[in-house]
């Protein structure tokens, strides 16, 4: 395992005439192309079990994994002997297995704080703000943290008779009709992420101990150690920063201050000199220290940084996002949700990396997609990524265990909790494949995008950070933020790849050679100004050179009015000869996708920029719908092998839109489909047209192809084989059905008492827990006796055999139990689902009617308040009424009980489809499989025929498919067909769909306003979330209704012969 950083930061080159194996062997082996996702650590951490944990991981086809901390239930002290005894079993099973361990460099995030260590040392070291508020002369008094005061005089939306004040007499002196402006900071904890000394303590404190246990491992074994969201506040505020901000613009940064916060007269300097300051005492002091010393001693660093999907969020966050990728080994992003966004947040990233030469980039990706993803989503998101740029994937998060509160924290946990848990290699593999071609060659663009932050600098108000971020810095930022993410969704969406160019890069690492325009190791032909206010005086002489040289500029919009935050006519001068358009508004009727949505653009602004950008540069790659349009919901991402060779791998990102397309490649030779899934290669049918090949592409949603084009070769002209129907028949039969685990109950209200008082009325398990949590915060001495009780039904009048129920519970020991009053042992007999969720066998106590579970202890900081389960065979009903809700979800106000199992499941008991979670599981977390008998007829079979069994995506996590009992294979995504032929026979035969299940019935979230959420990060509180995703939110986001997710089969399977023709 020797060199396993630079195994990453290398890449592995291949002869073309190898890359067909390579690509089947990736999918088979293919380490370093493979998920290293975050394992979260939390619970009590033992050697043994995370040596069990990392089996698994390699058994699925994972590359490694971060050692993540997390403060949501860990109870093994952070950086203490028993944790570093833990790092080193970890460390030393992935040897033994052939696969790597990544560190992770803080307890939670952001990182930086040192696990709180860094702000014990002082007020120096923690993170400071800005503030600024209005007083009343004779309310002011100077403070031990006042920065500076001005008085002034309001002057409608301004401020007359601004000026700084030197004492608190000068102030309370000044007539009644002023008022005075109070500048001071406010301390926040956390890190002073603009201090190099601050810094230095929490690389003493993190680093320099994993180097003292580990370091001889450094770059061989450990490649490399991962950063997470270090932030300044707003405004940011140093002790080192008046000194600095002087010595970098020569003025005191005291006398601007009310620029910062409103638009008075000379702001746009003050604020571009002011963010300009903070970003670089923010890389020098953060990234660029880490960087340095992770590169002295040998290992990678990785990671990434907060909210970089914005401007807004940028500026409330660090300051710009492409100088901190400068800083970095393995630049990263990150990406949470069942969602797509605006393209800005990956393009900044994949941008820094083509032009200073980094292989790999990588995304911390699908967290929060919520327990119940399936497969074609995390494709879906994926897939999107790599098209952006992304090669490494850190998927979020696989828990050590769901111990306590991390159930709830940002799910799904993709590891062994999940009933799908042993299918996941196929995903694994899936990926491995991909991004070995997607890390071939170099990625082909010849446009450069003047990146538009520093215009946000001039744009950002300080005075107007009080609602959510993407609002912060006011409307005329959100709104110039919304014109920038449609220009650049756009460039997408006519297929004209682009890379942002940040100007501070630029004027590092920025030159001029002939007509290309290069910044590092990437050279462009054509540089765009996307509505730019100010551009840097750097970026404007090297502008000029280059259109003398004959490169092609474009001025989105009127050229830019500063240079540098100054007023200045040179950019039209310089800008004069660019070419030059605009783009037209928006009608009212369209409206922007929000952080909920896809991406969207308005065909206006797309066939706008494909007229005038095609007048300026040929494209490289045209995908055309059956009425020639360019295709907006299929992105592509092109690589130069060399030789004329390429590879495009074209995403259909939409979710519920087919395309018959019509791709048009400016190339010669053969086109092949590389096919990810099977590590199969299939030739194209091509016909020329001029320049370009032409190849009809259909497209179901979400689907992906992966071609390369080779000139060395003649293309197939043939047309490709069709199918005739011969037949169809439905499986319209209900379904008989065998479950992989028992039944479950989950019972996630109870009453509670302490100290012998009165027990409570019934209450959510989650409101339980947080009132103790508050209690035990306002008593922390005390261990009250505690009495928790839970209650649950069952049917009188069912004949289920409750001998083998089931308690499921966390932490039993600490509990006496008693169920309907008798005593129970809390000796369990194991864990199912979780290590923490122990099994405690009490069928011969559970009777008809209402059952009583008691637990009695101590509530202590280990005492977990949290939902326990009933386990059995039998089934599970709602006694209220339930109807559909949106997102494939299933509404009922309960209580449930459990009653009997019906042995078969009725077929299309709902309008869409075959459900089954609301024929008796409505908690179930496991598989299942539906058979039915169907007749053949013996016309079906023969000499060139086919048998097909067809399904509508099922309410699955996945479907594996028998005929006969012979195994036909597995489907994750669309199309889901299984080629039957060979496995059934004229006559009767049997179908059998094994549906791959979740924990989302079981865990959760089933209170929250909206049911299903597509980011479920924030979906298991009470109120309202800062960083909820959806419309209009309201206060309280808990209701008492509770929202299931549909388990079975949409539509209804049908089996089709066909004769090829």
């Amino acid at each position: 395992m020797a060199g396993a950083r630079e195994l990453y930061l290398g890449g592995h080159e291949v002869p073309f005439e190898n890359l067909k194996e390579e690509f089947v062997g990736a999918g088979e082996d293919g380490l370093i192309y493979r998920n290293v996702p975050f394992w979260i650590w939390n619970g009590d951490l033992k050697p043994e079990e995370l040596r069990r944990q990392i089996r698994e991981f390699k058994d699925v086809g994972l590359a490694g994994f971060f050692m993540h901390a997390r403060t949501a239930g860990l109870i093994t002290p952070y950086m203490g002997e028993e944790w570093m005894e833990c790092v080193g079993a970890s460390i030393e099973e992935a040897r033994k297995l052939g696969i790597y361990p990544w560190l992770y460099d803080e307890y939670g995030f952001p990182s930086g704080k040192a696990g709180g260590r860094v702000p014990e040392a002082g007020e120096e070291y923690q993170r400071k703000v800005l503030c600024c508020s209005e007083e009343r002369p004779g309310d002011f008094r100077w403070r031990p943290n006042t920065v500076a005061a001005f008085g002034a005089r309001r002057n409608g939306d301004g401020f007359e008779d601004l000026h700084l004040l030197p004492d608190e007499g000068s102030a309370r002196s000044l007539p009644e009709d002023m008022i005075v402006l109070h500048f001071y900071y406010q301390v926040r904890g956390y890190l002073d992420v603009l201090s190099r000394k601050a810094v230095r303590r929490f690389i003493e404190l993190t680093h320099e101990r994993y180097y003292q246990a580990f370091g001889d491992k450094f770059g061989t074994e450990i490649p490399g150690i991962f950063t997470d969201e270090p932030s300044y506040g707003l405004l940011p505020w140093s002790f080192e920063l008046p000194e600095r901000f002087k010595r970098r613009n020569g003025y005191d940064i005291c006398k601007v201050l009310p620029a910062l916060f409103y638009r008075v007269e000379g702001y746009e300097r003050a604020r571009y000199d002011f963010w300009r300051t903070v970003l670089e005492m923010f890389v020098e002091a953060y990234m660029k220290q880490i960087y340095e010393w992770c590169s002295e001693h040998g290992i990678a660093l990785t990671g990434h940084i907060a909210w970089a999907e914005t401007l807004m969020g940028q500026m409330t966050f660090h300051g710009a996002s492409m100088p901190h990728y400068e800083f970095m080994h393995i630049p990263g992003t990150n990406h949470l949700g069942v969602r797509l966004m605006d393209c800005m947040r990956e393009k900044q990233v994949v941008s820094i990396a083509r032009q200073l030469g980094r292989r790999r980039v990588l995304c911390e990706i699908a967290g929060g997609m919520g327990w119940g993803v399936k497969f074609e989503e995390i494709k879906w998101v994926t897939e999107w990524q790599l098209a952006l740029g992304i090669n490494l994937l850190c998927q979020h998060m696989h828990h050590y265990t769901l111990h306590g509160p991390a159930k709830r924290d940002i799910p799904p946990s993709y590891s062994y909790q999940q009933p799908w848990w042993k299918e996941y290699k196929l995903l694994n593999d899936y990926f491995a494949r991909l991004i070995f071609m997607l890390t071939r060659g170099e990625r082909r663009t010849d446009v450069l995008m003047i990146h538009p932050i520093r215009s946000a600098w001039i744009l950002f108000d300080g005075k107007e950070i009080s609602g959510p971020v993407d609002t912060h810095g006011g409307k005329e930022l959100v709104d110039y933020n919304a014109r920038q993410a449609e220009i650049a969704n756009s460039m997408l969406s006519i297929h004209r790849d682009f890379d942002y160019g940040d100007e501070g890069i630029i004027s590092r690492y920025g030159k001029v050679e002939g007509d290309r325009f290069l910044v590092g190791n990437a050279a462009y032909r054509v540089v765009v100004l996307p509505e730019l206010i100010s551009v840097d005086k750097r970026t404007l002489e090297l502008l000029k050179e280059f259109m003398e040289n004959g490169g092609k500029v474009v001025c989105i919009g009127e050229p830019p009015e500063m240079v540098e935050g100054v007023r200045s006519e040179e950019p039209r001068k310089v800008l004069s000869k660019a070419y030059s358009f605009e783009l037209p508004p928006w009608p009212p009727e369209f409206k922007r996708a929000g952080r909920h949505d896809q991406p969207k653009t308005w065909e206006g602004t797309r066939r706008v920029l494909k007229r005038e950008l095609d007048g300026v540069l040929e494209p490289s790659v045209e995908v055309k719908d059956p009425e020639g349009e360019e295709v907006e919901h299929i992105y592509c991402h092109e690589r130069d092998l060399g030789q004329g060779r390429r590879i495009l791998f074209l995403v259909n990102i939409s979710r519920d839109r087919s395309v018959d397309a019509t791709v048009r490649i400016r190339a010669e030779g053969a086109v092949e489909r590389w096919d990810p899934e099977t590590g199969e290669v299939a030739e194209l049918p091509a016909r020329r047209d001029g320049e370009y090949l032409v190849v009809p592409l259909s497209f179901l949603p979400t689907q992906s192809h992966l071609l390369l084009v080779d000139p060395t070769r003649e293309g197939l002209t043939v047309p490709p084989v069709e199918e005739e129907t011969m037949g169809t028949k439905e499986l319209s039969g209900d379904w008989l059905l065998r479950r992989s685990d028992p039944n479950a109950l989950t019972l996630d209200r109870c009453r509670w008492a302490l100290d012998g008082g009165e027990l409570s009325e019934p209450q959510p398990t989650l409101k339980v827990r947080m009132e103790l949590e508050e209690h035990m915060k306002r008593n922390p001495d005390e261990e009250p006796q505690l009495v928790l009780e839970y209650c649950f039904e069952v049917d009188p009048s069912a004949s289920v055999d409750l001998s083998g129920t089931t308690l499921v519970l966390e932490a039993p020991e600490l509990f006496s139990i008693y169920v309907n009053g008798q005593r129970v042992s809390s000796e369990d007999t194991g864990w199912w689902r979780d290590i923490a969720f122990r099994k405690v066998p009490i069928g011969k106590f559970v009777r008809p009617g209402r059952n009583v579970v008691r637990l009695e202890g101590k509530l202590t900081p280990r005492t977990e308040i949290e939902s326990i389960y009933i386990l059995g065979d039998f089934g599970v009903r709602s006694l209220s009424p339930f109807r559909e809700g949106d997102r494939n979800t299933l509404l009922t106000e309960g209580p449930f009980a459990i009653c009997d199992e019906e042995p078969k499941i009725r077929n299309h008991n709902l309008p869409g489809g075959t459900d089954i979670t609301s024929q008796g599981y409505w908690f179930y977390a496991g598989n299942v499989r539906l058979s039915q008998r169907v007749e053949l007829p013996s016309e079906w079979f023969g000499e060139g025929k086919k048998i097909l069994l067809e399904l509508e995506p099922p309410y699955a996590v996945l479907v594996r498919a028998f005929a006969n009992g012979k195994d036909v294979g597995v489907r994750a995504w669309r199309p889901y067909r299984f080629d039957l032929t060979g496995s059934l026979r004229p006559g009767e035969n049997e179908i059998t769909l094994e549906l791959f299940g979740s924990c989302r019935n079981l865990l959760g979230p089933h209170n929250h306003w909206r049911g299903e959420v597509v980011y479920a990060g924030t979906a298991f509180g009470l109120k309202k979330s800062p960083d909820e995703d959806e419309p209009e939110v309201p206060e309280y986001t808990w209701v008492d209704r509770y929202c299931f997710v549909k388990f079975g089969l949409k539509g209804v399977p049908v089996l089709r012969c066909v004769m090829e023709i």
